[in-house]
């Protein structure tokens, strides 16, 4: 008689689990990820980002003044393993705006405020037509009604997918790890507001000109930051530190020689010394300089 009552209540226990949770794992993240495509925007154009760190950082350990070729693999391992920060669970004190992920700016400007003016290692990312990018600025990313439910059933509370993104609660962290998917398939980044409009150059910046948004994004401000989430946001990942020459391709010296131009006409420093008194890196001028961002700065218009 007991052992038909255990059964009897483990069954039902069973049936009632079933009922609060009306989705299995599968089910729920691909619920989430085709509720949430509505919210992505499309890379139009093969636009640079840029990110400023220690050379320490990107180079393999203890090789910090080892000059590597630009396009060296490691660089490009780099912004992998930075980008699968979006799995990690937030701690109080993470100040990340937009959650966890690699930060890379639009223009080297900014991006050089983000690194400090002191660090001389460089990851420069070729946007990659067709990468698909969360819009977080100007954007409600509300969630279905159904998915929310099931959600709350199983413990949290959420809001948006944002808050999901970048939850300090462990129970949601769950559900962002099934909304990310593995490698962060759900999406190869996000793109935000952050930056400034005025880029060496350009006369304004129009980067729907360069990204598609979506349509029911209907005010905003031109979202011109990104936090990378896989390499594979870009066609080609390169790499710079204060040793670099441009070895690797022509590219890769074309972008030294715009840094290089950028830093004389705009009076901040990019790079050290080093480069800057090395006439191997011919310094781009005011002209080129703007050439080359109304080819290769998102949104920049004459």
């Amino acid at each position: 008689m007991n052992k038909l009552f255990k059964l009897l209540s483990l069954s039902g226990l069973l049936l009632s689990t079933e009922a609060v949770l009306a989705m299995s794992d599968h089910e729920l993240a691909q619920a989430m990820n085709q509720d949430i495509a509505k919210y992505m925007s499309v890379v139009k154009a093969p636009k640079l980002l840029f990110h400023w760190v220690d050379a320490s950082d990107i180079n393999p350990k203890g090789e910090y003044n080892k000059r590597y070729e630009a396009t060296a693999a490691h660089y490009t391992d780099y912004v992998t393993k930075q980008g699968r920060r979006i799995y990690n669970n937030r701690r109080s004190g993470d100040s990340d705006i937009e959650g966890p992920g690699l930060y890379m700016a639009s223009d080297p400007l900014v991006s050089r405020s983000y690194g400090g003016q002191r660090s001389y290692g460089l990851i420069v990312g070729v946007l990659r037509v067709g990468a698909k990018v969360l819009t977080g600025s100007g954007m409600n990313l509300s969630i279905a009604p159904q998915i929310k439910n099931e959600i709350s059933k199983r413990g949290c509370v959420a809001y948006s997918y944002e808050s999901i993104l970048d939850t300090f609660d462990k129970t949601c962290a769950k559900v962002k790890k099934l909304l990310v998917g593995k490698d962060a398939s759900f999406a190869n980044g996000r793109i935000y507001s952050w930056g400034s409009n005025h880029v060496s150059g350009c006369s304004q910046r129009i980067v729907d000109r360069d990204i598609n948004f979506p349509a029911s994004m209907s005010s905003y401000r031109d979202p011109e930051t990104f936090v990378v989430y896989n390499s594979e946001l870009f066609s080609k990942v390169y790499g710079f530190t204060h040793q670099s020459l441009g070895d690797g391709d022509s590219f890769s010296q074309e972008v030294l020689s715009y840094l290089k131009g950028l830093e004389l006409s705009s009076g901040k420093e990019l790079l050290p010394d080093l480069q800057m008194e090395n006439p191997s890196i011919a310094a781009k001028s005011s002209g080129q300089v703007k050439k080359f961002s109304l080819q290769h700065i998102l949104g920049c218009v004459e």
